[in-house]
């Protein structure tokens, strides 16, 4: 790992800038550059390790990854052919919306994204899970032909609905989380506030990081938890119950502020109820296999009776913890 770091380090600063450059494109060409430099950047970092079948992974991200690129291009193309303001629906839209579904993973064009996350280690893992979703959720709020249209409304739905059922069935972290991802996509798509998606991918961000940099520290090689997880001590156990509750989005956890913020948006904004109560139910199953995961850890674990700190806890342990509380806690 050493004497790849400036192999590593290179590539990172390539990806980086790559969405950097979609950020700050005014024209579809520089965004679809950058776009490209960070697909491009990213494959190599896949197959940088050799602990699980990266090879695989990458082949399958840099396909997923291309076809959205082509339909990104192809809608662009379209657009540019037929503006006439008297088309009711606009085809040009549609293939940059799906193309942008495509490149984050989220439903109904998450096929890749599952399989890609149960792959690839966990550094990588939270990459693909927050940094790698900026600059699509980007383009997708700033594209607005279709904001708050009803094919934009049952997307969001239909994320929010697959991220809790595909999410049932997982026994492994990795899927789990990506699942998990794919459901908090759906809410992030039907938000008509971009302000509300920032705070919404921040706090998305801040959490999933801290969770898998937890899961990275007991179980690199594992996909799965293991004994070094099972005998954690009480304030890495703590931490855990922390973020997974204010990733379920439980009052008055953190991560409950921007789903409230998107049900208020969605109220006012004379949308049916359906699609409130869709996502609502697409997130309460979410907090089922959230739970399930948490009750398992603790019948599991020798330190489930007691969450009290020792007195030879050591002071990495409370800095954690306290660090923990203040993210998970609403204020």
């Amino acid at each position: 790992m050493t004497s790849s770091f400036p192999y590593i380090s290179l590539f990172f600063s390539t990806m980086t800038l790559g969405t950097l450059m979609t950020l700050s494109a005014n024209q579809w060409l520089y965004v679809w550059m950058g776009l490209e430099l960070n697909l491009l950047s990213f494959v190599p970092l896949i197959t940088s390790s050799s602990m699980n079948r990266e090879s695989e992974a990458a082949m399958k991200y840099f396909l997923a990854q291309a076809m959205g690129s082509g339909l990104l291009l192809l809608g662009v193309f379209t657009n540019m052919m037929f503006s006439a303001p008297s088309l009711t629906i606009n085809p040009g839209a549609s293939f940059i919306f799906f193309a942008l579904l495509l490149k984050l993973g989220a439903a109904p064009c998450h096929f890749w994204f599952p399989a890609v996350m149960s792959n690839i280690s966990w550094p990588l893992c939270m990459t693909l899970a927050t940094w790698q979703k900026i600059a699509p959720l980007n383009i997708l709020m700033f594209s607005n032909s279709l904001n708050q249209s009803s094919l934009v409304l049952s997307v969001a739905a239909l994320g929010s609905l697959i991220g809790g059922i595909g999410g049932l069935n997982q026994t492994q972290l990795r899927p789990l989380f990506a699942y998990s991802s794919i459901g908090h996509l759906g809410w992030m798509i039907s938000t008509p506030s971009f302000l509300t998606l920032i705070i919404y991918l921040t706090i998305y961000i801040f959490i999933t990081s801290a969770m898998m940099i937890i899961f990275w520290k007991l179980s690199t090689k594992h996909w799965s938890f293991n004994i070094s997880l099972l005998k954690s001590s009480p304030a890495t156990t703590f931490s855990i119950i922390i973020l997974l509750f204010s990733l379920a989005g439980l009052p008055p956890f953190i991560g409950f502020l921007p789903k409230w913020l998107i049900l208020s948006s969605l109220t006012s904004s004379g949308a049916s109820l359906l699609w409130p109560l869709v996502l609502v139910l697409g997130s309460a199953i979410q907090l089922f296999y959230y739970l399930s995961l948490m009750f398992a850890f603790f019948m599991k674990s020798p330190n489930y009776s007691s969450l009290t700190f020792s007195p030879s806890s050591s002071k990495n342990q409370i800095i954690t913890c306290i660090a923990t509380a203040t993210l998970g806690l609403a204020p």
